[in-house]
């Protein structure tokens, strides 16, 4: 944003912010203190001063900032989500592994904002409870994590069901995740802007077509996103016993899956997506 207004005011051309996260309100970086805060919404409002339009990656992130920057509703906008390319999954087979019920995790788990520490502790919850899911159930994280959130897993009872397979190419890690009875991701319910978030994630894992346990805020986009689509279950994030209960459902009631019917994945393709992208811009060179 910043070189695009320095860029804009050397050559007088015109700019289109394009929000896929929140500038001030991120909920996967650290607070700032107050000075940094305060220089960082400076520099925001001057950039959008300038900008001749503005996308965004969900509507709660738009509504977001038109409340709190008037200008924007005197300028082209769109929301523009991220999606899935259809080319990435041609070679994806939909063969779900035999063996024990699978519960998968793809992507990178940060130091904060994504931890899926709840779910550790319903999986310690329902070993408790049946030493027997330990052969009937397994987890399995594919792709990258902070060792902090490796060392409390391993430390923790569950450890003995929990797969890690470390960064794979992406066409290979999503036909991994397609032998996955169901996925799972976290958005940390109680950070300051989690219900403006839509992680990047959940539009392959829609494609996948898998069951999804979604743990997040249940008033967010994120929820809504799942919700309308019928494609999983939202809890909240620290809701331990909700999330121990429906992973004993699936993993002992597997036809409860077969009631998700992935409602209107055509909308989140990349060839649509730059369909609407091209018609943005063309409306802002005409302006």
């Amino acid at each position: 944003g910043l070189i695009a207004r320095v860029a804009a005011r050397l050559f007088n051309i015109r700019y289109i912010i394009d929000y896929r996260d929140s500038w001030t309100d991120n909920p996967y970086l650290p607070s700032p203190g107050k000075i940094h805060a305060r220089i960082n919404e400076f520099l925001e409002n001057s950039v959008i001063k300038r900008a001749s339009g503005f996308i965004f990656v969900n509507p709660y992130l738009n509504r977001r900032y038109r409340r709190r920057y008037r200008v924007m509703s005197e300028r082209p906008m769109v929301t523009l989500r991220n999606g899935f390319d259809p080319q990435d999954f041609s070679s994806v087979h939909s063969n779900i592994s035999d063996g024990p019920f699978t519960l998968c995790i793809m992507g990178t788990v940060y130091s904060q904002g994504n931890q899926p520490t709840t779910l550790i502790k319903a999986i310690e919850l329902l070993l408790d409870d049946d030493p027997d899911l330990a052969r009937q159930f397994k987890l399995r994280i594919i792709g990258k994590w902070v060792p902090e959130f490796r060392e409390l897993a391993e430390k923790s009872r569950a450890a003995g069901v929990i797969e890690w397979t470390s960064y794979l190419p992406h066409k290979i890690a999503l036909q991994e995740a397609s032998k996955a009875h169901a996925l799972a991701l976290t958005l940390e319910s109680n950070l300051s802007g989690s219900s403006m978030v839509t992680p990047g994630r959940i539009y392959e894992y829609l494609r996948l077509k898998r069951p999804i346990l979604a743990m997040c805020n249940q008033k967010g986009d994120l929820a809504d996103l799942i919700r309308n689509s019928n494609s999983g279950v939202v809890f909240h994030s620290e809701d331990v016993e909700s999330i121990a209960h429906q992973i004993k459902l699936w993993t002992h009631a597997p036809e409860e899956m077969q009631r998700f019917t992935y409602k209107g994945l055509d909308a989140f393709s990349r060839k649509n997506q730059a369909g609407e992208l091209d018609d943005f811009i063309c409306e802002i060179l005409e302006a």
